[in-house]
């Protein structure tokens, strides 16, 4: 593929469908983008200028890569994963926008964002954390059940459990250290509450744009399905969830950028979740667009490049948005969808994912579209949202 060499040259550490955003932001700003990842047939390398095949996993493979291309810029994608090796990369080449590597480890791995939280102070729900199964049991007699078990390395609910009563516990541990790279585990005292994500960007160590939203899940309880805007918290868990993540910013001198947050609250309290440096997948970036006006793909590249953010606006939460990922109820061959009621005159946009006739091999996690929605009020958006995955359905054979 010819290259214009005027073009400056950004890699982009993957290319789902998720990524897409930051494709086009990145092009728009006059960059040659190039993606990666090991499945040429993921959506988002058909919106770059070209895919290379490599593991955005491997850090030393995300290095060379960067090496041959000759890249001005590096942005992870929606992945955590990826944000490891990008700041990895960004490390070793002197590139933008990016915290040093251990910063990023810390923050990313559950284990290490733990001792992290217990040591600055956050929020958070009592835990432990192993690298080994059974012999450690005896350390959770504290503990309170239910617990949550999940590998410390993975995200999307991935290897996720939640364990009501002792005789369970030994193979929730098992099933999450199988399935985490590191061989690594955090396991967490349940708290009960509405699940919601605080998205913000942070300049000098003070957050600058805020967003949060409600987070809902259809048969995958651990998978956010559906996002409504704006968050029903109260206006006492907002202002202490930007507080902690200031306290979190200051703590590691992070660099500017976004800074996203998932937390749990019942009344006024709350309990954090993550953090991550990253992009929110399944077109996070959509819904703030239409709710506030701040195009957060556009911030993130500018992040990654170096420039400025625009903070002239006013970036409030005006609207009553949705995201809402359409998901079957089975395996099978996808053979329809149905919009019913009135749901049809609310969506403003879609984005499909999966084609009729297509299979859906594991329906707890594989997505068929992404409807976007607008509200007149939040009333209508509650009462639209309750019976979102009958009203927006997927037909299956």
């Amino acid at each position: 593929m010819h290259i214009d060499k005027l073009l400056k040259k950004i890699l982009i550490a993957g290319g789902s469908h998720s990524d897409i955003p930051l494709i086009k932001a990145a092009q728009e700003l006059g960059y040659f983008v190039t993606t990666t990842g090991n499945k040429p047939e993921d959506l988002g390398h058909q919106y770059s200028n070209q895919y290379v095949m490599a593991d955005f996993s491997d850090r030393d493979a995300m290095l060379s890569l960067a090496n041959d291309l000759k890249i001005d810029a590096i942005c992870s994608s929606s992945n955590d994963f990826s944000i490891i090796s990008s700041a990895y990369v960004a490390e070793v080449l002197s590139l933008p926008g990016f915290d040093d590597y251990l910063t990023t480890l810390r923050l990313h791995h559950k284990d290490l964002f733990r001792g992290l939280a217990l040591a600055i102070g956050l929020k958070r729900t009592k835990s432990l954390s192993f690298d080994f199964a059974k012999g450690d049991l005896i350390k959770i007699k504290g503990m309170q059940f239910p617990l949550i078990v999940k590998p410390v390395d993975l995200t999307g609910g991935k290897g996720i459990s939640k364990v009501n009563d002792p005789h369970q516990l030994a193979k929730a541990i098992d099933d999450a250290l199988a399935i985490s790279r590191l061989g690594r585990i955090v396991v967490e005292e349940f708290f009960e509450g509405t699940l919601h994500s605080y998205s913000t960007f942070i300049q000098h160590g003070k957050v600058v744009f805020e967003y949060a939203d409600n987070e809902f899940s259809f048969l995958n309880p651990y998978l956010v399905s559906t996002s409504t805007s704006p968050a029903f918290v109260s206006d006492a868990v907002l202002k202490n969830m930007r507080t902690e993540t200031e306290k979190l910013a200051n703590a590691l001198s992070l660099v500017n950028g976004i800074l996203h947050a998932q937390f749990l609250t019942n009344g006024d309290e709350y309990r954090i979740i993550e953090y991550t440096r990253r992009m929110p997948g399944d077109f996070y970036s959509i819904p703030v667009k239409m709710s506030t006006g701040f195009d957060q793909a556009n911030a993130v590249i500018n992040q990654c490049i170096n420039k400025p953010l625009n903070l002239l606006g006013d970036w409030r939460q005006k609207r009553f948005v949705s995201r809402h990922c359409s998901m079957a109820s089975m395996n099978g061959t996808f053979s329809d969808m149905i919009i019913s009621g009135d749901i049809d005159k609310k969506i403003v946009d879609r984005f499909e994912l999966k084609k009729i006739g297509d299979k859906i091999n594991n329906y707890l996690i594989d997505k068929t579209a992404i409807y976007f929605l607008e509200y007149e009020s939040a009333d209508e958006m509650q009462r639209f949202n309750k019976g979102i995955n009958q009203l927006i359905e997927v037909k299956i054979n």
